[in-house]
């Protein structure tokens, strides 16, 4: 729906529209399911779980209030269709959404980004939950304020989610400070992940 009407777009209809807005969440929904039928249909593949990219879904952008009414029925319903969620993504910031995202049904793994509470991830996440942890490339990896950085956060990481299957990720490394510094500080993560 982002992609359709523009961030600011929608929020405005969320507002000023918002029966309208749900018509078009409902409308992209429907699309995606006759895509996934026609497309498995046409290759001969089964109906296996869905994925969700929700990289719009970060507060305060998006509220929990928001959140829960519009966006997560859609989502459940996604679920339903798909007979699960294989992964569900969001970069943003979803701590205050959890305990929503939680309820998806069949929901195997998901994100928690670097700009959300991972130690309320781990208290709030079901436990059959595989959880898929992002550093923060700049803060954790390669400029972080101390030589500690990176191992404190990969002990907040492990400690918080001792109860789940978990993994920790690193993406979108850019030679911030050249090729050579860059490679220092992967084999420095590399080194303190193994630790």
């Amino acid at each position: 729906a982002w992609q359709v009407r523009g961030l600011d777009n929608l929020m405005i209809d969320s507002i000023e529209d918002p029966e309208w807005m749900v018509q078009l969440l409902d409308f992209l929904g429907e699309s995606r399911k006759r895509w996934t039928l026609q497309k498995n249909g046409y290759l001969g593949l089964p109906l296996t779980e869905g994925n969700i990219y929700n990289d719009e879904v970060t507060f305060p952008v998006v509220s929990p209030q928001l959140y829960e009414e519009y966006i997560l029925p859609g989502e459940k319903d996604l679920a339903d269709f798909f007979g699960g969620i294989a992964y569900w993504h969001s970069c943003g910031d979803t701590t205050e959404m959890f305990h929503l995202i939680n309820t998806i049904p069949n929901l195997k793994m998901l994100t928690v980004s670097a700009w959300s509470d991972v130690a309320k991830a781990g208290q709030v996440y079901d436990k059959d939950k595989a959880l898929e942890v992002q550093l923060h490339n700049y803060r954790d990896v390669l400029q972080p304020e101390t030589e500690t950085t990176l191992r404190d956060r990969i002990q907040l990481i492990k400690d918080s989610t001792k109860d789940h299957r978990s993994i920790v990720h690193a993406c979108g490394i850019v030679c911030v400070n050249g090729f050579e510094k860059t490679m220092e500080r992967l084999r420095i993560l590399s080194e303190t992940a193994r630790k």
